[in-house]
């Protein structure tokens, strides 16, 4: 049986919107808590899983590789050295990354049925390019 991986680097946050009048810059952190504030208001909620996914869609060119069930492991680099809880960040990346993998078609569903796997690790410190990089395994 062969194993196929896929190494993708997520960005940990987006630029959500730029106020026109200044021309300042709002940016979303990926993180639950973040996302709690964003569930208060539906349409900016969506708006802004629509905006990851349309961030990461250059990175979603690989789907001759899936053809089987996956596993997903994402490995978040901090750049700061505060503590951070590994699970507050990665949830809401995985699941905007789910979603993008099924509205683009590389997925069915991104249920237990096809999404096998996932697991959250913490790769460390860095400062000069935070990131949460999600590994794709499919076995074929």
């Amino acid at each position: 049986m062969v194993t196929k991986n896929i190494s993708i680097d997520l960005p940990l946050r987006l630029l959500e919107r730029t106020r026109k009048k200044d021309g300042k810059e709002f940016w979303f952190s990926c993180n639950l808590n973040a996302y709690t504030q964003a569930a208060k208001c539906t349409f900016r909620r969506n708006a802004i899983k629509q905006a990851y996914e349309k961030t990461i869609k250059p990175l979603l060119d690989f789907r001759q590789f899936i053809t089987s069930k996956i596993s997903l492991k994402y490995t978040l680099y901090v750049g700061t050295k505060r503590r951070c809880d590994l699970s507050n960040v990665c949830c809401i990346i995985d699941k905007y990354f789910s979603d993008a993998l099924v509205n683009n078609g590389i997925i069915e569903d991104d249920s237990y049925e096809y999404i096998k796997n996932v697991q959250y690790v913490y790769g460390g410190y860095d400062k000069a390019n935070p990131r949460c990089v999600v590994e794709i395994k499919c076995k074929e």
